[in-house]
């Protein structure tokens, strides 16, 4: 089975039916943040949808009914999002991932740009992501920021939980799986193939 990319998780993300977004009391427009149309036309006519600015990396899609932006500093892999209308080019949507798994709080906009929607991913984490990353750095020489690392959050029962699976060698994998509301490291093993 193929894996899906980064760009098909977020739109996954962005459609998801899983999480039941609040209702919120609508607020005040947000100053009507708009898509940057002659940058993308700029970057399409040069077919690099992808580049690099004061250490941002920027990669712009063009969907059916939105465009995506998608923006992370260099060296990290804390991205943030922004969907915007076709119709007007008005912020839609707007959240941010870490390693493909949505964090902090998305915000869905009407057409005029006023908040009619948010859902918030880290509502049972009280041990935030920040916190896993300084932890596994700190323990287990751990940098999650790199790629290899496969970083899932998963309520069981009810409870919060972090998973992170990573190549330890050529025939095996290794599992942690540590608590998201103390960030206590429940277990530590390896998986090896079966054939």
């Amino acid at each position: 089975m193929k894996p899906l990319s980064l760009f098909s998780i977020i739109v996954l993300m962005l459609c998801s039916v899983q999480c039941a977004g609040q209702q919120v009391t609508p607020q005040k427009p947000n100053g009507l943040k708009k898509f940057n149309k002659a940058k993308y036309s700029e970057l399409n006519e040069k077919n690099s949808l992808k580049y690099t600015e004061n250490d941002t990396i920027y990669e712009i899609k063009e969907e059916s009914s939105y465009f995506l932006e998608l923006k992370r500093s260099v060296g990290n892999r804390f991205i943030k999002y922004y969907s915007y209308h076709k119709s007007n080019l008005s912020l839609q949507e707007e959240g941010q991932s870490f390693s493909e798994m949505p964090i902090g709080i998305r915000k869905v906009y009407d057409g005029k740009g006023t908040v009619i929607k948010e859902f918030n991913y880290d509502e049972n984490y009280s041990f935030s992501v920040t916190d896993l990353i300084t932890k596994l750095k700190r323990e287990k020489q751990i940098d999650l920021n790199e790629e290899k690392y496969t970083v899932m959050r998963h309520l069981e029962k009810g409870k919060p939980y972090y998973f992170i699976r990573y190549p330890f060698n050529k025939i095996s994998l290794k599992y942690i799986k540590i608590d998201g509301s103390s960030g206590e490291i429940v277990f530590d093993k390896f998986l090896y193939p079966t054939e």
